[in-house]
């Protein structure tokens, strides 16, 4: 995830946006090069939905779950087809996602 990325690297998130245009959906994220120490870190599903878009709880927000929460859902439903997959480390940790992101949704909007 590039919001990881970003903060395991000397960048700190300081502000997120989304935008919808048609059947486009964009996530944009401003950061700044921060000093050593100034890193945040946040939980895993945090880290897919947004800490600035959480916190400031934008009005796409709603639909970004919905969105994520979609897209993990088609990767267990591709991988439940293969005996392998759904044994796979990969598979357990989408589903402990799928969950703590649903998780999530429920304490910012109780559903």
């Amino acid at each position: 995830l590039v919001r990881r990325w970003l903060n395991g690297n000397g960048w700190k998130i300081y502000d997120e946006e989304l935008a919808e245009e048609g059947e486009h959906f964009y996530e944009i994220i401003s950061a700044e090069h921060c000093q050593e120490g100034e890193e945040e870190t946040f939980r895993e599903e945090e880290y897919l939905i947004g800490p600035a878009l959480l916190k400031k709880r934008h009005e796409l927000l709603p639909k970004h779950f919905q969105r994520q929460i979609a897209a993990v859902e088609r990767l267990l439903q591709n991988m439940n087809k293969s005996e392998q997959a759904r044994q796979s480390e990969k598979y357990k940790h989408l589903q402990k996602m799928l969950r703590a992101v649903e998780e999530l949704r429920h304490e910012c909007y109780g559903k």
